[in-house]
């Protein structure tokens, strides 16, 4: 998987369930547009928690144990148990769901009646309630890759508490980090830091690159917030690097952006 397949897949959720009547549900094209920063919904500026007030998990009818909800509508036939993925609720909650969370909280509120399966409404429900901010988005794409799972597909660290400081660590562990025009490629990330791991940029930033072309134009994926393109995030993003700037003995380098002259970014291998 590229970075820009992680953006397509934001931009062409579905939602396939079986439905409390036991008829079938499908549903394709749902687009995830909002940018959902950790804790603060960036359109109220009010905790993601309260912007995601409604409790999925009340709405169906039944108890929650050892993962499992039991679905107790006497028109269910054949779907006793459905199986409920509690990590998925949590960071999508807080703007770290990869594009397959989403999908399962969908059908898990079709198949407990949660979500009327209209086209508008499941709609209106990614609309108000699935977004990622720009970690989440590069957390997604790592455990997606396999890069953040361990060797049973769990995940090594929980992507809720990580920041770019984590990325920068990794790479500079792995003496990743690069200065090479000539070595930069799919997959690296750009984190607005120093060498001296100071932020030169609050709060922080990364993103992902997909492609390089000609005079140092980087072609990039990411959820960033900013009103531009509509304010739809994911987005895709170029960035034009001018060179690397700062002292190698005194570790403050950085490669500068063409942006306003004043951009200061690293660019990093977290994972090899």
């Amino acid at each position: 998987m590229s970075p820009d397949d992680l953006y397509k897949a934001y931009k062409n959720l579905s939602a396939v369930a079986i439905l409390p009547d036991a008829t079938g549900a499908d549903f394709r094209n749902l687009e995830s547009r909002r940018y959902v920063i950790n804790t603060i919904d960036s359109k109220t500026g009010m905790p993601a928690e309260g912007s995601y007030s409604f409790d999925i998990y009340s709405a169906i009818d039944g108890v929650l144990y050892a993962g499992k909800a039991y679905l107790a509508n006497p028109k269910v036939k054949g779907l006793k148990y459905f199986m409920i993925n509690q990590a998925a609720f949590a960071r999508v909650k807080v703007g770290k769901g990869s594009p397959e969370e989403m999908e399962h909280i969908l059908e898990v509120g079709l198949a407990c009646g949660h979500i009327k399966p209209v086209l508008k409404n499941v709609a209106d429900f990614v609309d108000n309630y699935f977004g990622v901010d720009c970690t989440g988005f590069a957390c997604a794409y790592f455990r997606t890759v396999g890069k953040m799972l361990d060797s049973s597909g769990n995940d090594k660290e929980n992507p809720v508490n990580i920041g770019c400081g984590y990325f920068f660590d990794k790479a500079k562990t792995l003496n990743q980090i690069i200065w090479n025009l000539a070595e930069i490629r799919q997959g690296d990330v750009i984190v607005w830091m120093k060498e001296d791991r100071s932020e030169t940029r609050k709060p922080g930033h990364i993103s992902l690159i997909q492609s390089i072309g000609e005079n140092g134009t980087l072609y990039c994926r990411e959820s960033n917030g900013s009103a531009a393109e509509g304010g739809k995030d994911p987005r895709m993003t170029e960035r034009r690097l001018i060179g690397v700037e700062g002292d190698e003995s005194k570790k403050n380098r950085y490669w500068k952006l063409e942006k306003n002259n004043s951009e200061q970014i690293l660019i990093l291998r977290p994972f090899v």
